[in-house]
């Protein structure tokens, strides 16, 4: 009996040894996975039924969703899952080798078979993108608590809870299924999304009290009014830190709706204008002078917004019309008239004059236009007078005939010939003061007028707007009076200076001329307008140079400055029009 004993031992070491030799590369018998019998197949055998039968099956295979009335159906392979066929066939494998005693359960295997869960991978970009388009298609927003408006009434409007899909618990459930390699109907988890703002009652009634009532900006005997349903338009609604809605006027719009009034308060001072009375030996006031307004917009604004914010702490909405005083700035006149015996104007400063024999009626009537602009202003002290400034727009709308002027270093006609001779009368007026020059400029060529009474070669100064400009500074301490005066016997130009002459002395070097260019031979241009034969001269021969001088200021007998002056002439050539007309 025990030798029978050992031989059926014997046998069934053999066998076990047997049947580990014939499946020592295979699944053993008995081994299901993703619906089909593996047994018997080496794992690559396994690997590709599984791939050429198993997986399209799985790629197609439908998960429903369920929520808000909807169905969604999204397949495996839309959600980025796939049947790992070689963990699925290595899984298959596994089976019965987990353990030295796994040999055991091989051999039970065909009695008693496994089925083996496939394994599903899932691709994590499209399975988080489906997701993210899900909980896009079934959210509800919450709507935030509210105000309105209707006429004049303001009311608060509730907030509404939204929902929004529970992704992690949908994810859980998701993940459960495709482990399984199952199909399910799932029931999309929901949850209120909370508004922002719940509650918008204290800021309707924020709103009454901001908008209850008219709002007046009063200056004088004028108002001008900001009525409910202007207010209501200004409202902005806002949250603050511990999440509540609160309602407040807009800054912004308040200030644009101030400075828009600034046209009816605003009003520029007006400097006075004065003339020397020679008999009295004092100025006189010929123009008087005006305070300017300025209505502050800023301030204004912030009174406004400091009203309506009052209201809003008031137990009530305000049901009468609220007045706010507007700031309004005055603005002093650089030359006050009120003060003219104490603007320290007390004597003759300097007196220039020019000659302008030989001009066309034109240009006289210009000269006189373009002095009488300068008769009678005040410089104040310390500040930088501009001619162009002064004299205003020159143009044949402001009354200047046409002459000739200079443009493009030549000779056309043009509105304001003439204004120049007054340009560099009072240049010289300014020059002989010792008043700084900030800015002048010469003539592109030399000008006959401005030499006329021995004055010296190339002292003068053009203007022509807006560019061309003759400034300088009052650095005498007093406002300068400025007086100008035409004789019409001699065709001169006196302009003079009063206020409180400095203590120094002005001398002039030079002129000193350099780089003389020769005018060229003459120039003859068809001019179909003429007759033929007929000759027109349009422009004159004259000689280029350079021409330098200095300025020398002395005070106390100590020189303080040496300045230099330069005026550049370019050449001209004579110019005849020749008539080519039959």
């Amino acid at each position: 009996m025990k030798r029978l004993t050992l031989v059926v031992a014997a046998l069934a070491v053999v066998g076990l040894l047997a049947y580990w030799l014939l499946y020592r590369e295979r699944v053993y018998l008995g081994v299901h996975s993703a619906g089909y019998d593996l047994g018997g197949l080496t794992r690559s055998q396994a690997v590709d039924l599984l791939r050429r039968q198993a997986a399209p099956s799985y790629a197609g295979l439908p998960i429903t969703l369920r929520g808000s009335g909807r169905i969604w159906a999204p397949t495996y392979e839309s959600l980025g899952a796939r049947l790992d066929v070689e963990a699925t066939a290595e899984a298959a494998y596994r089976v019965g080798r987990e353990n030295p005693l796994g040999m055991l359960r091989a051999l039970a295997l065909p009695l008693a078979p496994a089925i083996l869960a496939p394994v599903i991978a899932v691709d994590p970009a499209p399975f988080n993108a489906y997701l993210n388009r899900l909980a896009n298609d079934t959210a509800v927003a919450p709507t935030n608590a509210s105000v309105a408006t209707s006429g004049t009434t303001t009311y608060a409007v509730p907030a509404q809870v939204g929902q929004r899909l529970d992704v992690p618990a949908l994810v859980t459930r998701l993940q459960a299924t495709l482990r399984a390699g199952a199909t399910a109907s799932i029931d999309l988890p929901m949850t209120d999304a909370a508004p922002q703002i719940s509650d918008s009652n204290e800021a309707a009634q924020q709103a009454l009290r901001l908008a209850g009532a008219p709002i007046s900006l009063v200056y004088g005997d004028r108002a001008w009014t900001l009525k409910p349903a202007d207010l209501q338009a200004m409202l902005v609604y806002s949250v603050d830190e511990a999440g509540r809605l609160t309602t407040t006027l807009d800054r912004n719009r308040v200030q644009a709706w101030v400075a828009r009034l600034s046209p009816d308060i605003d009003r520029p001072a007006r400097d006075g204008r004065l003339r020397w009375d020679a008999a009295a030996r004092r100025p006189v006031a010929t123009q008087a002078s005006q305070e300017g307004l300025s209505l502050d917009v800023l301030a204004s604004t912030a009174r406004i917004l400091e009203t309506a914010q009052a209201s809003v702490r008031q137990a009530t909405p305000p049901l009468a019309e609220r007045r706010v005083d507007a700031v309004v700035r005055r603005v002093p006149p650089g030359v006050d008239t009120s003060r003219v015996d104490q603007l320290g104007i007390q004597e003759l400063v300097w007196e220039e004059t020019s000659y302008f024999a030989g001009s066309e009626p034109g240009r006289v009537r210009n000269i006189q236009l373009a002095a009488s602009k300068f008769d009678g202003v005040v410089i104040p002290a310390g500040a930088t007078f501009s001619f162009n400034d002064t004299v205003g727009e020159i143009s044949s709308k402001t009354g200047y005939d046409e002459t000739l002027i200079i443009v493009d270093n030549q000779t056309q006609r043009g509105a304001g010939g003439g204004v120049c001779q007054v340009s560099t009368t009072v240049f010289r007026a300014a020059f002989w003061a010792g008043l700084p020059i900030a800015e002048r400029f010469a003539h592109a060529y030399r000008v006959s007028y401005y030499e006329q009474g021995n004055k010296p070669l190339g002292l003068e100064a053009t203007i022509f707007q807006p560019a061309v400009d003759l400034k300088f500074k009052n650095d005498t301490g007093a406002p300068l009076l400025m007086q100008t005066s035409i004789n019409p016997a001699n065709s001169s130009l006196t302009v003079r200076l009063y206020g409180t002459k400095p203590q120094r002395e002005v001398a002039l070097e030079g002129p000193t001329v350099k780089n003389r260019k020769s005018p060229g031979p003459p120039v003859y241009q068809d001019d179909p307008t003429l007759a033929a034969g007929q000759t027109k001269q349009v422009e004159w021969p004259r000689e280029g140079m350079d021409i330098d001088y200095y300025r020398v200021i002395k005070q106390g007998g100590q020189q303080v400055a040496r300045e230099k002056f330069t005026s550049e002439y370019v050449p001209t050539q004579a110019t005849f029009k020749v008539g080519k007309k039959a």
